[in-house]
């Protein structure tokens, strides 16, 4: 079941290559007031629809951040940078083995709202998928550019 709930939550943030910016007046109230709730009041520099969810951009305690709602304004996950020393050794050992002399571009701490935690790494312009022990579970073709590559 967990394993389950990973790839639901990367399938979704995934899902932002597809992903159409739409204008903050067309996000119900309900998503708006429980991201205000959760992260207390950001400043979304970005909102976009994926398929049928909703996915608000912004910084959050100074860390790029994105997180996807439903409709009815449930929490489904968030996630946001991290450095690669925060990733799980396996995952900086997997690529290290596997791709020798390639650098890592960005790091990504996913959680769901269970509570599920996967990591996504970018190397070449493809996303390197990890649970939450540093296992590789996927690799992901980048389509388009995500919330993270707006710096």
């Amino acid at each position: 079941m967990k394993i389950i709930s990973i790839l639901f939550c990367l399938v979704a943030f995934q899902l932002s290559a597809m992903a159409q910016k739409i204008n903050e007046s067309k996000v119900p109230v309900a998503v708006k007031d429980n991201l205000n709730e959760m992260f207390k009041n950001p400043t979304v520099t970005k909102w976009e629809m994926e398929e049928g969810s909703y996915e608000a951009s912004f910084v959050y305690n100074g860390v790029e951040t994105a997180a996807l709602f439903t409709p009815e304004g449930k929490f489904l996950a968030y996630e946001y940078a991290i450095t690669s020393s925060e990733l799980p050794v396996a995952a900086t050992n997997y690529i290290s083995t596997n791709l020798p002399g390639k650098k890592m571009e960005e790091s990504t701490r996913i959680k769901s709202a269970a509570g599920l935690v996967s990591y996504e790494v970018q190397v070449g312009g493809k996303d390197y998928i990890f649970d939450t022990n540093g296992n590789f579970i996927e690799i992901e073709e980048k389509h388009d550019k995500d919330v993270h590559d707006e710096k």
